[in-house]
């Protein structure tokens, strides 16, 4: 089994949470988060850079957009775009992934807007699927996430040739 790098500035819950759910969840490989840019430069094989800045040239650079190192919930404005005919949001121009497909996926795998302080709710406590962002921008229905997984396999089979293809969890 391959083991993909990633690195970041600095380990926190939800990146150690989100990077191993998406890579060794549903893409099924084994996953090395590195907070050491000595490490990370020297790893053999594919790498992930989760920083605002590129580090070397055989890495698939995504630029966080700030979620995943705060500690809080509060409300955030989602824009919703269009990449390769995919819904995606916390857009960036500079990655090679014009998203920040952790920060988006965390924020749609932990519900993150029903704890908002002022999310609509009934009288039983329960949040309103129509008040939300996937029902809003008609993806409700679509299996995002693991559409979003494809468009980061693709994006790291364009720079690692190499690396084996294995099944996504929800394939036979």
């Amino acid at each position: 089994m391959n083991t993909i790098a990633v690195f970041v500035d600095k380990i926190t819950p939800r990146k150690n949470f989100i990077i191993n759910h998406l890579l060794k969840n549903l893409l099924k490989y084994e996953c090395l988060l590195i907070d050491d840019e000595k490490v990370f430069i020297l790893f053999n094989g594919p790498r992930i850079n989760y920083t605002k800045r590129k580090i070397i040239e055989k890495e698939i650079h995504i630029v966080p957009n700030g979620l995943l190192d705060e500690e809080n919930i509060r409300p955030i404005e989602i824009k919703v775009s269009v990449f390769k005919k995919v819904k995606v949001f916390f857009e960036n121009k500079e990655g090679d992934l014009p998203f920040d497909i952790f920060s988006a996926a965390f924020f749609l795998i932990t519900r993150y807007e029903e704890y908002y302080l002022n999310a609509n709710k009934d009288i039983l406590g329960r949040y309103d699927f129509k008040d939300s962002i996937a029902y809003k921008n008609n993806f409700l229905q679509e299996p995002i996430i693991e559409i979003w997984c494809k468009l980061l396999l693709d994006a790291l089979k364009s720079k690692f040739p190499s690396l084996e293809v294995n099944k996504f969890s929800n394939e036979k």
